[in-house]
């Protein structure tokens, strides 16, 4: 059996997993075809258009990433970094999570180093593995935003900080769709199965996001089974992960 290397498998993905098996769905929520992944991997220049918008003081956003090599410069986890804006990159000295103001949030503690971690922002806070860095802030208002959040870049009206880095999961809590909708969201690693594409599915929408056109394609990382895909299945408590 292929299963993932450190993975949490909580009730909450047994009970997911069990009911989309009912329904007919493929492994760990994806449709019958996809192949689930540990992560998928930007060589440093491919990232993903989410459509999705910051909405309110109560948008919740938990990130599984890890950088493949130390950066240069800026690399860009995810965000719309255009005021107001929510963001988060790997600098060479620090990270930094923005909330409405550059800087705002700004852990020089957290080295870039190359393991993989989890970033949690709850109630305008900012949690690195489960450990308060930086909040909560207050009078954020994301209500204007005009931006939509990238993934692996930050969106500054073009793509911002593409760099080296795997994203294992991906979960938004009350964002803002294209059609103006306030939503959860959630992405998987996967390889689609008409083209082999790889890319991550959306499951609340039901959509595979691919690279952007022209910027190459994503490095697939190991194939998951199902009941051990890398999925944190929190995007509606978004509870900061254990240290």
């Amino acid at each position: 059996m292929k299963h993932a290397k450190n993975v949490i498998v909580s009730p909450v993905i047994a009970i997911s997993v069990a009911i989309f098996a009912a329904l007919g769905a493929g492994a760990g929520g994806l449709p019958q075809g996809y192949t689930p992944l540990e992560y998928i991997e930007s060589t440093g220049k491919q990232y993903i258009k989410t459509g999705l918008k910051a909405a309110s003081n109560s948008v919740g956003v938990e990130i599984r990433y890890q950088l493949t090599a130390s950066p240069s410069s800026k690399v860009g986890v995810f965000g719309a970094s255009k005021s107001p804006f929510l963001s988060f990159y790997q600098d060479t000295g620090n990270a930094n999570a923005g909330f409405y103001k550059w800087n705002q949030a700004c852990a020089t503690t957290v080295l870039p180093d190359l393991n993989a971690h989890t970033l949690t922002i709850k109630d305008c806070t900012f949690y690195i593995d489960g450990a308060l860095v930086k909040g909560p802030y207050s009078n954020e208002d994301w209500s204007s935003s005009s931006l939509e959040l990238y993934l692996f870049a930050c969106n500054e009206g073009s793509a911002k900080y593409t760099g080296k880095l795997r994203i294992y999961s991906c979960s938004f809590k009350n964002v803002i769709d294209a059609n103006g909708n306030t939503v959860n969201a959630e992405f998987i690693p996967c390889r689609h199965p008409s083209d082999n594409k790889i890319g991550l599915y959306e499951t609340v929408s039901g959509k595979f996001f691919g690279n952007v056109a022209g910027r190459g394609a994503f490095v697939a990382g190991p194939e998951v089974d199902g009941d051990f895909c890398n999925i944190h299945s929190r995007i509606f408590s978004l509870q900061p992960q254990e240290p």
